[in-house]
């Protein structure tokens, strides 16, 4: 999955399309969520806006920072604490 980060105003709204990758026909959501919004958080929207379980292990990347989970802990061996990383401190200004 990869992210498209449109965001407005870094610490209010931030528009997000989510594209699925490798899919054909392309499957994409845009979500506006608060810039204070965690990524623990956002896992849990991307979960009810595609239908899906969370029987998958998932990781967000932000340049050189990674975050996610690794066999159901909120942390990950190569990534950081999704509970603590927050968008409008991840996010960049679109060019």
């Amino acid at each position: 999955m990869n992210i498209r980060v449109f965001p407005r105003r870094k610490r209010s709204i931030c528009r997000l399309k989510v594209p699925l990758l490798d899919v054909r026909p392309l499957i994409w959501r845009r979500l506006q969520l608060p810039g204070a919004t965690s990524l623990e958080r956002l896992h849990a929207i991307l979960q009810v806006v595609f239908g899906w379980q969370g029987r998958h292990e998932h990781q967000f990347v932000f340049g050189d920072e990674r975050y996610g989970v690794s066999a159901g802990s909120p942390t990950s061996s190569d990534g950081g604490d999704e509970r603590k990383g927050v968008l409008c401190d991840l996010l960049e200004e679109p060019r």
